[in-house]
């Protein structure tokens, strides 16, 4: 922190060491703090890409590929315009650190950032896509004791394909790409999952126009179903919809269109 009275030039674009001492160089934290900064680090910025990380194009991501160092992450800055960035997140082969991320807040700083780095700052846009969603019991009726299944269905209902992410949160007890809300009578029914997961690999799942996506899931999965009747349960499954990869690309974060639910209410009878 700068002491009171004392002026600072601005630090220029760059990573920086920062300093727990005036040094004559400052910029301003996301809490508009002025933090006062060392020499720029020496860190070479080999490429760099940034994210919105909402559908409100509020929070980014700026992820860094570096030239290797060992300096201790948390003591860099990514200074722009005036503003410093601290890292929330880092990467290292052979003991080196090479990726080092940034979170910032606000479209206009992030525009900045990525003015700064020579790359684009995509945001996200619906799509405006036309689907139809189903969930279907595979039975009329089931037994407390055995598996309830339902089928999952998206219809394409546009005159254009679509592509979503399928999978990454199935390596645990249940797929949590689907979730569902349960009522019996007027009572919320308990959800008796286990809803921990631990990502899992994933690709791209493409709809074309009259197509139709079919998943199934076990809802004991979620609910105990220990009581016979009526079951009313709203189910919805995540889609985070990608544009088509150019040739030799791989979908990655930066890439996301926009992030959606498809959802649709149906009814469960055990016997």
């Amino acid at each position: 922190m700068l002491l009171a009275g004392s002026r600072a030039l601005r630090a220029e674009d760059g990573l920086y060491f920062t300093s727990p001492t005036n040094t004559g160089r400052s910029a301003t934290n996301d809490k508009g703090e002025t933090i006062s900064v060392g020499e720029k680090a020496g860190i070479e910025i080999i490429n760099a890409h940034i994210h919105s990380e909402d559908n409100a194009n509020s929070t980014f991501q700026v992820a860094l590929n570096t030239s290797d160092f060992r300096i201790d992450p948390q003591k860099v800055a990514l200074c722009v315009g005036g503003s410093a960035y601290i890292p929330n997140g880092w990467g290292s082969t052979g003991g080196h650190t090479n990726s080092i991320e940034f979170v910032v807040h606000g479209e206009s700083k992030a525009k900045a950032v990525a003015k700064s780095l020579s790359v684009d700052c995509p945001l996200r846009s619906p799509p405006g896509y036309k689907y139809l969603t189903q969930f279907i019991p595979t039975q009329k009726e089931f037994q407390t004791n055995e598996p309830v299944i339902v089928k999952l269905e998206i219809k394409n209902l546009d005159d254009r394909p679509f592509l979503f992410q399928h999978g990454g949160q199935q390596r645990g007890a249940r797929d949590s790409q689907y979730g569902f809300r349960a009522m019996f009578g007027a009572k919320p029914v308990m959800d008796v999952g286990e809803p921990m997961n631990f990502g899992g690999l994933w690709n791209l799942k493409s709809v074309e126009p009259g197509e139709t996506f079919e998943g199934k899931v076990d809802l004991r999965k979620w609910f105990a179903f220990d009581q016979p009747g009526n079951y009313f349960i709203h189910g919805f499954y995540q889609l985070a919809f990608y544009p088509p990869p150019k040739s030799g690309e791989s979908p990655m974060p930066w890439n996301l269109m926009w992030a959606d639910y498809a959802s649709a209410d149906f009814e469960v009878v055990i016997k």
